[in-house]
């Protein structure tokens, strides 16, 4: 077999990466306690983790003679992440512990990335080149993505999240422009842990995991498409909220309608049509139906006329189990309506 360079050799290893991070996604997938939105960041994850692979095998098919030394370079590499990989999650590991594992996968394959970039500097591959100006900012993404994740699995739990969040900017791992918000917005939840200040923070840590480039409240197409446009064009109106919750003047109407039927669902299935008056008010469940109206979902706006017109606790309880089998067609709803209604929420709209 062909003797390999050390650029060579590193290519062999980040591609091997790719390969284990596809195996680490899907295991930490499957691990309890993980919530549908974490669960579709590691989807996006596994997604370009194949195509890194694809990519990375492409090249290394440019180098004459190597291809199949450096693809056996990438499966020893596979094999000692994937080693690692179940010395670390035994059958007791939790989504945290996978999270946790992740991170640490996700900031050493940051690091070969970069090394890679550097080796290439001096060699001038173009197409090499090329592969690390597209591949870094996906990894240091993943970073992030992951580090934040594991901060969000621990936010039953203010005391330690404030904790872990000194603790993260006394060691520089915070940037400076964030710092601020990023403690106040914990400080709030430590301080009341609602639900409301819980989906704030959940919400800053996922957002600024990889920050949408906006104009004023909009936001380019391409930075929110997939499976969480809802939830990232959500995170963006949280974001831009006063401390009461209440959104900018110039926040368009799609915007408010998206925002009245979120806030609406988010406290109706954290503890039903009970909690989303004793938390948001009979104004809210107002906008609520308006907002459903307007998306096209008449079900949903007689749910709600429903629970406004017979607030019995027996009434709200019965009425819980409707929006419950609904919540599917919700989302479906509200897709159609951010689809039919682009200049409301993207900056590239035409």
């Amino acid at each position: 077999m062909a003797e390999l360079s050390n650029l060579e050799s590193k290519l062999g290893e980040v591609l091997g990466l790719a390969m284990a991070a596809q195996g680490a996604t899907e295991k930490v997938q499957k691990l309890d306690d993980l919530d549908e939105q974490l669960k579709q960041r590691l989807q996006q994850m596994h997604a370009e983790a194949k195509e890194t692979e694809d990519r990375a095998t492409d090249v290394a098919s440019g180098f004459e003679g190597k291809k199949t030394a450096i693809l056996a370079e990438a499966r020893e590499a596979k094999e000692k992440a994937t080693e690692m990989m179940q010395d670390y999650l035994d059958e007791g590991a939790d989504a945290l512990d996978g999270f946790e594992f992740l991170t640490m996968a996700e900031a050493g394959e940051v690091g070969h990335w970069e090394v890679l970039k550097t080796l290439n500097q001096r060699a001038g591959n173009a197409e090499l080149r090329e592969l690390c100006d597209w591949a870094i900012p996906i990894q240091q993404r993943h970073f992030e993505d992951v580090r934040k994740g594991s901060l969000v699995l621990q936010l039953d739990q203010p005391a330690r999240v404030r904790q872990l969040t000194i603790a993260a900017i006394n060691a520089h791992r915070v940037p400076a422009a964030l710092q601020e918000s990023l403690l106040s917005t914990v400080n709030a939840y430590a301080a009341g842990p609602t639900f409301r200040t819980k989906i704030r923070l959940k919400a800053w840590l996922l957002n600024n995991a990889a920050p949408p480039t906006r104009r004023g409240l909009l936001v380019l197409r391409s930075q929110v498409a997939g499976p969480n446009l809802l939830e990232d064009l959500w995170g963006v109106l949280i974001d831009a909220s006063d401390a009461s919750g209440k959104l900018p003047q110039d926040a368009t109407l799609g915007q408010r309608t998206l925002a009245a039927l979120m806030i609406a669902d988010g406290e109706i299935n954290n503890g039903g049509f009970d909690q989303l008056f004793a938390n948001e008010g009979a104004d809210a469940v107002r906008d609520a139906i308006a907002a459903s109206i307007r998306i096209g979902s008449p079900v949903h706006a007689d749910l709600l006329r429903a629970a406004l017109s017979r607030r019995t606790t027996t009434t709200l309880t019965q009425l819980d189990d409707g929006w419950y089998e609904r919540d599917k067609l919700l989302e479906r709803r509200l897709r159609a309506y951010v689809e039919a209604h682009p200049l409301d929420f993207f900056s590239d709209a035409r």
